[in-house]
Formats: C-alpha cells, sequence, structure tokens
C-alpha cells in the first residue's frame, strides 16, 4: 500500500501511524466495541488507526483511559522519548504503592547497583 499526504510524514510503510491497534487488540477490544465506548462511529476509529484521521490531542484524550494507558502512549514508541515499557511501568507502579521505608530502601538499593557517575546521571537533583 503506497502511503501519501499526512501518512508520509509520521509513518513508513512498515510502522503504523500510531498504536491505538496494537493496544486495542493487546485490551482484547473489537473496533466496533472501543468505538462503541470512545463513543465514535467505527468507520472514524478505522482511519485513524490506518493514519487517515490524524492522532490529536482529542483523539489521545478520549481514548487513552479506554486502553489503560497514558495519552503519549498512543504515539509511536520512537516519538515518545518517555514511553514505559510493561516492566518499567510495573516498577513504577510498585514504586508508587510503596510507603516511605519502602522508597528509602528501593534507593538505597539502586546506590548499591550503580557507580557514582550513573546516579549523579539519572538522578542530577540528588547531586
Amino acid at each position: 500500500m503506497r502511503r501519501t499526504g499526512y501518512l508520509n510524514g509520521v509513518a513508513n510503510d512498515d510502522a503504523p501511524p500510531n498504536r491505538v491497534r496494537e493496544l486495542r487488540e493487546r485490551k482484547g477490544l473489537s473496533q466496533a466495541e472501543l468505538a462503541r465506548l470512545a463513543n465514535v462511529t467505527p468507520s472514524a476509529l478505522n482511519k485513524l488507526e490506518n493514519g487517515a484521521r490524524r492522532l490529536d490531542q482529542h483523539w489521545m484524550l478520549r481514548l487513552a483511559p479506554l486502553l489503560d494507558c497514558a495519552p503519549p502512549d498512543l504515539l509511536p514508541i520512537e516519538q515518545n522519548p518517555n514511553h514505559l515499557g510493561d516492566a518499567e511501568r510495573a516498577l513504577v507502579l510498585l514504586f508508587r504503592s510503596a510507603d516511605e521505608t519502602q522508597r528509602r530502601q528501593i534507593f538505597a538499593m539502586i546506590q548499591a547497583l550503580l557507580s557514582p557517575e550513573e546516579i549523579r546521571r539519572l538522578f542530577p537533583e540528588a547531586a
């Protein structure tokens, strides 16, 4: 399939224009189900997934809660430098659920594993 216009600017033939389809399928939703939940037509959602419709802030804010992700997670990974993989997201959730003592223990473990240079690079505010 030859991509033109908007699609050339955001994707090549090997990369989808966004991660909506990937995240929808991961959640086990059909296009029709997600369209119903988002209160949009299946045709509009199909155009979004295929790149014929732009993934703008309105779409991101509408779909992200339904797909259990942050709005930027709908962007292609290479366009989202703050993208978290599943393991990273799990660590963030564990840290957020930890109490203050557990958080201090986590930081102590990090300090034991990393060199002082790595710690300064990763945590400049702690330097």
